[in-house]
C-alpha cells in the first residue's frame, strides 16, 4: 500500500511538472523486486528491516553511480508491485 501511495504521489507531482527523481529505470525496480524475493527466501525469520538492508547493500554494489536515495525508493516501489 505504501509503495502504491508513493507511486501515486510521484505521478501527481509529475502532472504538476515537478520531477524530483526523474525517470526511473524499470530494470532497477525489477532488480530490487528480485532481490527482495531472494532475501525473503534466504532469511524467512529475519525482520523486514534486515532484509531491506541486505537488498540496499546489494543495489549499492550493483549500481554505484545511482544516488542512494533513488535506490531506496526503488526498493519501496519494487515491493509494491
Amino acid at each position: 500500500m505504501r509503495a502504491r501511495w508513493i507511486a501515486f504521489c510521484l505521478w501527481l507531482a509529475g502532472l504538476a511538472g515537478y520531477a524530483p527523481y526523474g525517470d526511473f529505470d524499470p530494470a532497477l525496480i525489477d532488480r530490487a523486486r528480485d532481490l527482495c524475493a531472494q532475501q525473503t527466501d534466504l532469511m524467512p525469520d529475519s525482520s523486514g528491516e534486515a532484509k531491506r538492508h541486505q537488498v540496499y547493500a546489494q543495489l549499492i554494489k550493483e549500481y554505484p553511480t545511482v544516488a542512494k536515495r533513488r535506490l531506496a525508493l526503488a526498493i519501496e516501489l519494487g515491493l509494491g508491485y
